[in-house]
């Protein structure tokens, strides 16, 4: 469900040592990201700049900024963020983290860089000894404290299709005559629902400041305005 991660490896220090991996010194990675994962703590304010989309897969829900259709329209062609608020996932990239099924623990993955990401300086996350470095116990970090954010936000989601506050759709949003992005199965917030839920469970909503989420997440589809004119920018 995150995404954007396509050959992940969860670190074991005793097969990868010694392990250097080349970290990117811009964000030219994501030039063919369409969407990226986004957490709790991010969701309201990510939402006045870019469209949020809901979605489940095999019961697990998520949340998702869109970047475009057929490709990240927030890059400069020279590997730069458009404007200022992107998404906390890409501060980490090639790094991830996970919850583990099978035994219910969070695990930090690496992934294999895009070929397009030419720019990168090479790191030491572990030694020879197989031994955590400074770069790995800081990535590490940043890795799972977003995936506990993502699972904050998931967890939410899914208590809002339980209340049925969010309407299944098949979500398409049209950049222009040449590109749109879709996604099927999407479980998108209907503010609407608000009215017939009990005054108490109301009331709790809005005390955890969960309905100024409903309402941002429903009217950020609009910002794909947004996504065209960076389109026409270049």
């Amino acid at each position: 469900m995150l995404g954007i991660y396509n050959y992940p490896k969860v670190i074991n220090k005793a097969e990868d040592k010694p392990l250097e991996i080349c970290m990117p010194k811009n964000y030219s990675f994501s030039r063919d990201f369409t969407i990226v994962p986004v957490g709790m703590s991010e969701l309201v304010y990510l939402a006045a700049l870019y469209p949020i989309v809901f979605a489940h897969h095999e019961g697990v829900f998520a949340a998702f900024a869109v970047l475009g259709g057929d490709k990240n329209h927030y890059l400069t062609k020279d590997g730069k963020w458009k404007i200022d608020h992107k998404p906390r996932v890409l501060d980490f990239y090639p790094f991830g983290a996970i919850r583990d099924r099978a035994t219910n623990n969070v695990v930090v993955f690496y992934d294999k860089m895009p070929e397009e990401a030419t720019e990168c300086e090479e790191m030491e996350f572990i030694n020879v000894l197989g031994e955590d470095t400074e770069h790995l116990q800081r990535i590490a970090q940043m890795a799972l404290s977003f995936y506990q954010d993502f699972e904050i936000a998931a967890n939410l989601i899914k208590e809002m299709h339980d209340l049925k506050i969010l309407r299944q759709t098949d979500l398409e949003l049209k950049i222009d005559d040449d590109e749109k992005f879709l996604i099927e199965g999407a479980v998108m917030p209907d503010p609407g629902v608000l009215l017939g839920i009990s005054p108490e469970k109301l009331y709790d909503l809005t005390r955890r400041g969960v309905t100024p989420v409903i309402y941002n997440v429903a009217s950020s589809l609009m910002n794909v305005e947004f996504i065209r004119y960076l389109k026409r920018m270049g």
